[in-house]
């Protein structure tokens, strides 16, 4: 709608009778009514409304708000006549003056509504009544009284029922038409007899109405004003999308129509993913955007009692309120939210804790029989959150209970992009953000970060920004560099660089470990090297690009010393793969069988989190335990590893594992070299050429002592055997003659003598 240039301002007065006040329409004097006349004989367009005007306040109220007008002698010039309802629903005061338009819409086409949902209450408290009111009388008499009037959302009008005084909301609406020029859904429209009339029973009135009819709908769900941007959720569209279309959808058709279906509303939703992805916020925001009693939120472990039946009955207590709604409203009651934090505490698998007198099972018999017991409620929505699913029990994830499952897991880019926009919404609206900083880049930059580490990230820059403004000297006094730093203060690209060196991600790669492992870095010394690194190169390619693969495992083997780790960590690191995890045997060092299997098992699970992830089992047979003597290995850790290195990752997940193996031989007698996709050999040096390469690499004595060992070489040697030789050669008083006498005993004896 576009408005027109205000004929008048007229201030406000009375309606001129109690009778008027219930016609919804507003009074004008004679004369002021013959001016609008004449303008809207000229803005008038096929298919508008041509006796209405809109009235806009020149204060912040609601509205404005579309009424038909009539002229009325009892009203001065001037004035304009409104009722208390209008007054009320305008939030406008006596006297305050009012901008009359002419409504007269710009964009051609029907305004006409095809549908309007009404909330009813109760006008006063005396009136209400427990009997159910017919949504097919009230149709009728709302078409009777108002049809040919324009309506907006937000709107009250009061409506006689038998003699009972209704006030109904327009809750929602839309249109025959087209949405108006911007694109934006209609706020207004014009009813007319084929308008489709529904009517929801208004959580905000203290006695509620019992709807019956065809025309009876559920409780109005959603909240007319409310969007993702501004509950501050990012990332998370098909997530909403899916508990929308599963869990909201029903409640929005009216009861009757749900009875023909034979259905029966979503009872429960799990939100399941990594800590810090968004699951918390997410169940609280959408109590926030639903028209429904404030949700109750639970922390798990809060239920419970050290008194005996206390928390079975801790539980009862989420659902009375929902039980006396349900017995007094039926299918009018509100929507009752409870929601679960760390859920896992509360409805674990039964039986599955050690020492337990049987209380939790209880609290898990009671949550179960609350949902869908014999008695079960249609006017409750349990949201559970859980980093870890499969801790429940399983009876309460069966359909009836908490049967809609949605994995809420790492943010993509777009969804990243989303998450960083709203964490630097503020600062960009202020004028704060750097003109440098590109949240393209940054998204691109935070791979399997989760919108918790974003915002830490967005915090950390902030920090260094403002680092800059403190007046150490002064801090004592609370000073900052500079006076009122809010004139020069910008959170620049260089912070967010930082930021992101200093807030790294749970599930992202581990530095420590690259770090520990490549410290002497890697010399490429042949083309049996370069061959490797390509047969590997195409393993790693394949589990990032092919649709049908999904699990890649490989052996890299060869002798102790021959670089293995160190290929395995570099391939990881080239590949551009955000998870790499590095499972190695002085991780396990005193822990018991079952905990090795516990921390195997849980690095595998957040393995699974990630898009695409990188394993590196590192010395294989160490983290076995295995030894030559006597064949000696733990059986646990074996049959743990066999079984996850079989198991495919979750739809849409991809995983590939490096294991570094000095005996094949070994592998094989457990059964477990079977199970890998393949194996890579790593060589030792076996040429002059390749020992050249590797002195080359190192820089490592002159021109003419690197030939002459090249000429002498013979045998073969591991390149960290070579490279210890080397760094030993150096501190002697003839290096070249070091390293040569080094690296013969070595050729004749297969080991290094030292003396």
């Amino acid at each position: 709608m576009s408005a027109s240039a205000p004929l008048l301002s007229l201030s406000v007065a009375k309606c001129p009778s109690s009778d008027a006040a219930l016609t919804n329409m507003v009074y004008l004097s004679p004369a002021d009514a013959a001016v609008v006349d004449a303008a809207a004989g000229k803005s008038h367009l096929a298919g508008a409304p041509s006796r209405n005007i809109r009235l806009i306040s020149q204060h912040a109220g609601r509205g404005p708000f579309v009424f038909v007008y009539a002229a009325d002698p009892k009203i001065a010039d001037g004035t304009v006549g409104l009722s208390g309802m209008q007054r009320k629903t305008a939030q406008v005061s006596m006297r305050e003056l009012l901008a009359v338009e002419v409504y007269a819409p710009k964009v051609a086409g029907s305004v006409t509504l095809g549908m309007i949902e009404l909330e009813v209450s109760f006008r006063k408290k005396t009136d209400a009544t427990d009997e159910e009111l017919n949504t097919d009388v009230m149709s009728a008499g709302f078409l009777r009284d108002f049809v040919g009037q324009v309506f907006t959302v937000g709107q009250d009008v009061l409506l006689d029922y038998r003699g009972i005084m209704l006030v109904l909301r327009v809750a929602d609406l839309r249109r025959d038409g087209a949405a108006d020029a911007a694109g934006r859904p209609p706020r207004d429209g014009l009813v007319v007899d084929a308008t489709q009339i529904v009517f929801t029973s208004s959580n905000d009135s203290a006695a509620r109405v019992k709807l019956s009819g065809d025309a009876a709908a559920g409780p109005s769900l959603f909240k007319s004003d409310w969007n993702f941007e501004d509950l501050g959720i990012g990332g998370l569209d098909d997530e909403f999308s899916s508990i929308f279309r599963r869990a909201f959808s029903s409640r929005t058709f009216s009861p009757s129509l749900i009875k023909k279906l034979n259905i029966r509303h979503v009872k429960g939703v799990l939100l399941y993913g990594p800590p810090g992805t968004g699951k918390t916020l997410m169940a609280r925001q959408i109590g926030k955007m639903l028209n429904a009693v404030e949700p109750k939120i639970v922390n798990g472990p809060e239920i419970f009692s050290k008194y005996v039946g206390d928390s079975e009955r801790n539980i009862r207590e989420l659902f009375a309120d929902a039980e006396a709604d349900q017995a007094q409203y039926g299918d009018s009651s509100p929507l009752h939210i409870i929601i679960f934090d760390e859920m896992d505490a509360v409805v674990r698998q039964r039986g599955s804790r050690s020492g337990d007198t049987g209380a939790g099972d209880q609290v898990v018999n009671q949550l179960l029989s609350k949902i869908d017991g014999v008695d079960e409620l249609d006017n409750v929505l349990i949201i559970g959150m859980t980093n870890r699913k499969d801790m429940l029990d399983e009876a309460i994830l069966r359909p009836g209970r908490l049967e809609v499952h949605i994995e809420v897991s790492l943010a993509d880019y777009e969804g990243r992009i989303q998450i960083f926009n709203i964490h630097t919404k503020s600062m960009r609206e202020n004028g704060l953000l750097g003109t440098d900083v590109s949240i393209e880049e940054l998204a691109a930059a935070t791979k399997n970060y989760t919108g918790a580490e974003i915002a830490g990230v967005v915090k950390s820059a902030s920090s260094f920004a403002l680092s800059r403004h403190v007046d150490v000297a002064g801090m004592g006094a609370g000073a900052a560099a500079g006076g009122d730093p809010a004139d020069t203060l910008r959170v620049t690209r260089d912070d967010f660089l930082r930021a992101l060196e200093e807030v790294r991600p749970a599930l992202g790669s581990s530095d420590e470990d690259y770090n520990l492992i490549m410290r002497a870095g890697m010399i490429e010394y042949g083309p049996a090297f370069a061959g490797l690194m390509d047969a590997a190169s195409l393993l790693v390619q394949q589990i990032k690009r092919s649709a049908r693969t999904s699990l890649v495992t490989a052996v890299i083997a060869g002798a102790p010393g021959c670089g293995k780790s160190s290929i395995a960590v570099k391939l990881a690191a080239d590949s551009d793969i955000p998870f790499v995890r590095v499972i190695s045997a002085d991780k396990f060092v005193s822990l018991s069988e079952l905990s090795k299997c516990d921390r195997i098992v849980q690095t595998f699970l957040d393995a699974y989190k990630s898009p695409v992830s990188v394993l590196i089992i590192d010395d294989i047979e160490r983290i076995l335990g295995y030894s030559a003597l006597g064949a000696r290995y733990s059986n646990p850790v074996l049959q743990t590893l066999m079984a996850y290195l079989n198991k495919p990752p979750p739809e849409g997940h991809s995983l590939i594992v490096f294991a570094t193996s000095s005996s094949l031989q070994a592998l094989e007698a457990l059964g477990l070299l079977s199970i890998f996709d393949g194996v890579l050999s790593v060589p030792s040096l076996t040429t002059g050429a390749e020992v050249t390469a590797v002195l080359d690499g190192l820089d490592a004595f002159e021109p003419a002592a690197r030939a002459r060992v090249a000429a002498n070489f013979s045998g073969s040697v591991p390149i960290k055997k070579l490279i210890m030789m080397v760094e030993m050669a150096r501190e002697a008083v003839n290096p070249a003659d070091k390293f040569e006498e080094l690296l013969l005993s070595n050729q004749l004896d297969g080991m290094v003598k030292l003396n």
